[in-house]
């Protein structure tokens, strides 16, 4: 800030907002290279050689593009070791991330089916009757109330086949196909690869 006349150049980092440079006050030049080494600041500094402290006469500066560009071979030796130990690390969290939610998932889909079972032993007359009066708790428009008479009527499936053929019938996959959205369900089928 203008408390600092002092400073000259600002390089920032962490926000990953690109800014190939501006002036922030008389006397300092800010610069912030974009995220994830998609290109780097080249900054030109001149400075008046004639001056005791190196007075800086003018600051420029540009984003240079790095896609594309060759590594550097003397480099790779350095980064290799520290890319791989990073790739490991990563998929050693993401391993145990998926296999928490995993847990997760398998706990809530048991006891979804310990209530399917147990409604299942209910009679038509009366399950009719829970489901309708269900129903009518989530008439309303709105996206929360159409993904619960959704839900609602999975689980009126659910149950009639319970009924009919027992809740073996109804393995974690099948109910996970009926219930969870597309998308979804592929990410937990990527998950149990993992």
């Amino acid at each position: 800030s203008a408390q600092f006349p002092q400073i000259d150049l600002i390089l920032a980092g962490h926000s990953h907002q690109t800014e190939p440079g501006k002036r922030l006050y008389p006397g300092a030049w800010f610069v912030q290279a974009p995220p994830l080494g998609a290109g780097c600041a080249q900054i030109t500094v001149e400075v008046d050689p004639a001056a005791k402290n190196g007075k800086v006469l003018s600051v420029t500066s540009k984003i240079v593009e790095c896609e594309g560009l060759p590594e550097s071979k003397k480099l790779l030796p350095i980064l290799d070791p520290v890319r791989k130990q990073a790739a490991e690390a990563g998929k050693s969290k993401v391993r145990a991330t998926a296999q928490e939610l995993l847990q997760i998932l398998e706990a809530s889909t048991n006891l979804y089916r310990t209530r399917v079972a147990e409604a299942a032993t209910a009679s038509d007359e009366d399950l009719s009757s829970r489901f309708v009066q269900l129903g009518k708790e989530y008439l309303a428009e709105g996206a929360v109330n159409t993904a619960m008479r959704q839900n609602i009527a999975t689980a009126q499936k659910h149950v009639a086949q319970a009924k009919a053929s027992g809740i073996d019938s109804l393995p974690s996959e099948k109910i996970w196909q009926d219930v969870i959205p597309g998308k979804f369900l592929r990410a937990v089928q990527a998950l149990q690869k993992f």
